[in-house]
């Protein structure tokens, strides 16, 4: 189990990378187990997250099946919390970064942290009417591509790798998000009478 100190230390962490500060490397565990105990994050981000795709749904206006909802987006869930750190499993050793992956992990878990911390603000003023639809969808997509920055430079500099590498993977993984998203979807409307 997490500790609410690693917590806190962590968000820290990532905050500080949020600012481009390289040592916020340094207060996140770069370990296999603090790797491993990064995943806790999601947990923990769960209910902001389950509020926005509710919110989300909602702007789709469809009624699914609760017992169909809940199994899908639950799997839909665990995989976009492990697809990318996954990928990167593999493409570390042909990189020659074997030895940062848990540094990368552990940083790109707990950016989420700063992710939803963006987001949600955002997501939750335009569904109760503070932006309309329009200017929210704006905001939101101008903080989705701040925070694409924002993680690659934490690919940067957790992976200690090129700006160009960074680009890519972020690329690789903003794909392999939205290809989630697609079939997450596309699952939810099987369900739908």
């Amino acid at each position: 189990m997490i500790t609410a100190a690693e917590t806190v230390r962590s968000v820290f962490g990532v905050y500080r990378l949020a600012r481009f500060d390289r040592n916020g490397l340094s207060f996140l565990d770069g370990t296999p187990t603090g790797a491993a105990r990064s995943f806790y994050c999601a947990l923990l981000l769960l209910p902001p997250l389950v509020i926005m795709r509710i919110v989300n749904l909602d702007w789709m206006d469809v009624d699914i099946p609760l017992d169909h909802l809940l199994l899908v987006e639950t799997i839909s869930y665990v995989v976009k919390w492990t697809a990318f750190p996954v990928a990167i499993s593999f493409l570390v050793h042909p990189m020659g970064r074997q030895h940062r992956l848990c540094h990368f992990v552990s940083a790109y878990n707990w950016s989420n942290v700063i992710w939803t911390a963006v987001l949600f603000p955002l997501f939750t003023l335009t569904a109760i009417g503070v932006f309309s639809q329009t200017a929210g969808f704006f905001l939101i997509d101008l903080a989705t591509i701040l925070l694409l920055v924002y993680e690659g430079y934490i690919i940067r500099v957790s992976l200690e790798t090129s700006a160009a590498v960074a680009v890519a993977l972020v690329v690789a993984d903003l794909l392999l998000a939205l290809q989630i998203i697609g079939w997450t979807n596309n699952l939810l409307m099987a369900g739908v009478a």
